[in-house]
């Protein structure tokens, strides 16, 4: 492996094999500690279904949190959206939008297996580490 491979591998973030519980887990911790701390954005992570295959960039963004909002689009949301895309940039015009985490993982996970990939940073997933 080149270093520029190596370099590329290091700020991916890590990558973690979870399941759809503990997804769920994480994503109403940090939905929690959004809304407590009046943060707008909640998280940012990817998923796939395995190693090596496309990832669904995902972004939580706390909408009730005292922000301007980025784009026209946002303006009459509340509450908590979820965004899902294929791109690494996040465009709430374009992007899928769930309104739930439930929601979010009965239809975004629909086809992904029991225990699939999430990359990001937190320590949260420490025991479901499966490469730095």
């Amino acid at each position: 492996m080149g270093l520029f491979s190596k370099i590329k591998d290091f700020l991916r973030g890590p990558i973690y094999r979870i399941n759809r519980e503990v997804l769920a887990d994480y994503m109403n911790n940090e939905i929690q500690f959004s809304v407590e701390n009046n943060l707008s954005a909640c998280g940012e992570f990817y998923l796939s279904p395995s190693e090596g295959e496309t990832e669904e960039h995902i972004i939580i963004t706390n909408n009730d949190a005292p922000c301007k909002c980025p784009m026209e689009s946002e303006k009459d949301f509340t509450g908590i959206t979820i965004y899902a895309n294929r791109s690494s940039y996040y465009d709430p015009e374009k992007d899928e939008i769930y309104r739930t985490v439930d929601e979010f993982i009965r239809f975004k996970l629909n086809e992904f297996p029991e225990w699939f990939i999430f990359r990001g940073e937190t320590s949260d997933l420490d025991k479901y580490l499966i490469k730095e």
